[in-house]
């Protein structure tokens, strides 16, 4: 007898999507140019800042992505942002591509700066305003974020008698959050930061960073943008 196939559909008709890319080695080196040139101009710096009440890190400098030497940074993060509307329209309606998809989505960049945090800095959550969507990606990481400082949660016994433990680390890791947790739903997730990651989301979507306590600097780039 032959078992006919099971048609299976996984469905994701709830809370926000986040696309995860990694970055081309190019832009990598474009936006860390760019900002170098920042920090070794003293007026350059003092006109760039655009420090914010919300943030509690070193610095947050303008970043003009008009310039010349940006303009395929911008065409690879607008098909990306494509990418990203075309994969929550498939997964997030019921059945899966229910509504067409345009080919060409019209990208406005309101606003992109580079934040610089160090020894003891955070971000709090919040969310991006203005917006609809937000994108972080990361240019350095200091030696002292690792995941080799774990802390301890949800112990139980093993089969020897033992105390066991899972664990995790956050010093410096960035943090999605939405709703609470349920047995088949997250309310948050942990994300290490690594050079060339970068997280494109909707804009309401609360996150936050948390500080890290050894040298080097953490730094990132970030854009609000609508389509």
């Amino acid at each position: 007898m032959v078992t006919p196939e099971i048609e299976k559909n996984f469905i994701k008709p709830f809370g926000p999507s986040i696309l995860h890319i990694k970055m081309p080695q190019e832009y990598i080196d474009a936006l860390n140019q760019e900002c170098e040139e920042i920090i070794n101009d003293e007026e350059r710096q003092k006109k760039l800042d655009v420090a914010s009440l919300a943030s509690n890190v070193f610095q947050e400098l303008f970043c003009d992505l008009q310039k010349q030497q940006f303009h395929k940074l911008n065409e690879f993060i607008s098909s990306m942002v494509s990418f990203f509307h075309k994969e929550h329209i498939k997964y997030s309606t019921y059945p899966p591509n229910k509504y067409p998809v345009p080919k060409t989505l019209p990208l406005q960049i309101h606003n992109s700066w580079f934040i610089r945090s160090f020894k003891n800095d955070y971000n709090p959550s919040h969310t991006h305003l203005t917006c609809n969507l937000a994108l972080i990606a990361y240019l350095k990481i200091p030696a002292s974020i690792t995941d080799m400082k774990p802390k301890k949660t949800n112990w139980r016994l093993s089969e020897t008698g033992q105390i066991e433990y899972d664990t995790y680390t956050t010093e410096g890791y960035l943090d999605f959050i939405q709703g609470t947790s349920h047995l088949f739903s997250n309310g948050n997730v942990v994300i290490k930061p690594e050079v060339g990651d970068m997280y494109i989301f909707p804009s309401d979507l609360y996150h936050c960073v948390y500080p890290f306590y050894g040298d080097g600097e953490r730094r990132s780039f970030v854009m609000n943008m609508s389509i």
